[in-house]
C-alpha cells in the first residue's frame, strides 16, 4: 500500500469525495489519494491513513470540560452532530483537533455536538484536560470520513452487496466497540450494502434494519473488511496531517487502531515506548504488558489468523531485553503498515503520539 497520487491543494479540494468545504479554507499540507488494497476472498483489518481537508483552522481562546471557545467567527450550527452542509451530501460528524506542537495535548481530537459563533460543545467531557489548558493552542475542525465516503455512496458501492448480512455473497464491514462487552470490547453488527428493492433499505449501507450511509469512521479506528469476491481496492482522498496525532485508549481497553498515517513505520520508530500508559513486560503473557497483535489474512488456510502478540521486553535478557519481541524473536524493525489496523491491548491505558511524516 502506498500513496499513489499527490496533487495540488486546489485540485485535491475539488476532488475530495463528498467535500463541500468553507470557501476560505484549504489544506496547508500534502493532499492526494491513498489506495487501500482489499485482498480477494479474505478478511482484512484496515484503517484510514488520512483525514479530510479541515473546514477551518484557528486558535482556542478558552476551554472547560465540556466546551471549547475559539477566536474565529463560526457559522452557528455548522458543526452540529448530523448537520448538513459541511459535506456535499448527507449528515456530517465533525471533530476539533489540537494542532499546537508544543502542547501536551497536541493531536487530541474531540467530537462536536453543536456550535455557536464561537463556542464548540463537545460530545464527551474532557476528563484529563483542565479548564484553560487549551488556551492559545492552534486547532482545526474536520469532518470525519463516513461509510459512504470510503465504500461508495448509495447507488455506487465499491464492495459487493447482498440481501442481508448473512448473504454469503455480501461483503461485510465490521467495527469494534472498545467499551462494549463489559469494558473488554466487542464487535458490533456488520454493515453491508443492501441490494434488494426494499423501499427503505435498498441501495443503502445497512446495519441490521438501520441505514448507515453517513455513519462516521473515526480518525484512529481500525475495522474488519470481509471480501467475498476478487481482490479490489478503496481509494481515499484527503490530506496528510501536518501535526502529530494522538491515539487514546482507556485503561483496560482493547482497541483496533490504525497505522502511522500514510507512511509505514517500524515498532522501534513508532513512538510507542514513549507513550503515556505504555508498559513493557517479561513476556507476552505478562498481564501488565501492552500487546500489539496483527491479523494475517493469508493465514489459517485463507481464513485469516492472528499472529503472536508483540510486546516490549523489559527483562535483562541480553538478546531480548529492551526490544520489541514476538515470541523469542526481536521485531524492532518489523513494519507497522499504513492503512492497516492492529489490535492493541492496554492494561494501563494508552496515549500513542503518532508523529506526522511532514514533521
Amino acid at each position: 500500500m502506498k500513496l499513489k497520487v499527490v496533487v495540488s491543494t486546489l485540485v485535491a479540494a475539488a476532488c475530495m469525495a463528498g467535500s463541500a468545504m468553507a470557501a476560505d479554507v484549504s489544506s496547508v499540507n500534502v493532499v492526494g489519494y491513498f489506495k487501500l488494497d482489499v485482498p480477494g476472498a479474505r478478511r482484512q483489518i484496515m484503517a484510514l491513513p488520512m483525514t479530510k481537508i479541515p473546514d477551518i483552522r484557528g486558535v482556542i481562546t478558552a476551554n472547560n470540560s465540556t466546551t471549547i471557545t475559539v477566536g474565529e467567527s463560526l457559522v452557528p450550527g455548522r458543526y452540529n452532530w448530523e448537520a448538513t452542509g459541511v459535506d456535499a451530501a448527507g449528515a456530517s460528524y465533525c471533530f476539533v483537533e489540537v494542532t499546537q506542537s508544543n502542547s501536551p495535548f497536541v493531536g487530541r481530537h474531540f467530537y462536536i455536538t453543536n456550535n455557536t459563533a464561537s463556542i464548540l460543545t463537545l460530545k464527551d467531557a474532557l476528563t484529563d484536560i483542565n479548564a484553560g489548558d487549551l488556551v492559545n493552542c492552534g486547532y482545526k475542525i474536520t469532518s470525519a470520513y463516513r461509510i459512504r465516503d470510503v465504500f461508495g455512496a448509495p447507488g455506487s458501492p465499491v464492495l459487493d452487496g447482498g440481501n442481508s448480512s448473512s448473504d454469503t455473497n455480501a461483503d461485510l464491514i465490521t467495527f469494534w466497540s472498545p467499551t462494549s462487552g463489559g469494558g473488554a470490547g466487542a464487535w458490533v453488527s456488520s454493515v453491508y450494502y443492501n441490494k434488494t428493492a426494499n423501499p427503505t433499505l435498498g441501495s443503502h449501507w445497512v446495519r441490521g434494519t438501520t441505514v448507515v450511509d453517513n455513519s462516521p469512521i473515526d480518525r484512529d479506528e481500525g475495522f474488519l473488511v470481509t471480501r467475498r469476491g476478487a481482490a479490489t481496492n478503496l481509494t481515499v482522498a484527503g490530506e496528510v496531517s501536518g501535526n502529530s496525532q494522538k491515539v487514546v485508549a482507556g485503561a483496560g481497553q482493547r482497541i483496533f487502531a490504525g497505522g502511522m498515517t500514510v507512511v509505514d513505520t517500524t515498532f522501534a520508530t513508532s513512538g510507542l515506548t514513549n507513550s503515556p500508559g505504555f508498559q513493557g513486560g517479561t513476556s507476552s503473557s505478562d498481564t501488565n504488558a501492552t500487546l500489539i497483535t496483527m491479523w494475517l489474512p493469508e493465514s489459517g488456510g485463507g481464513a485469516g489468523a492472528w499472529t503472536t502478540s508483540v510486546y516490549f521486553n523489559k527483562t535483562a535478557n541480553p538478546t531480548l531485553g529492551g526490544h520489541f519481541v514476538r515470541g523469542t524473536t526481536v521485531v524492532d524493525t518489523n513494519v507497522i503498515a499504513a492503512g492497516t489496523g492492529y489490535l492493541i491491548k492496554n492494561p494501563g491505558g494508552l496515549q500513542w503520539l503518532r508523529v506526522s511524516p511532514l514533521q
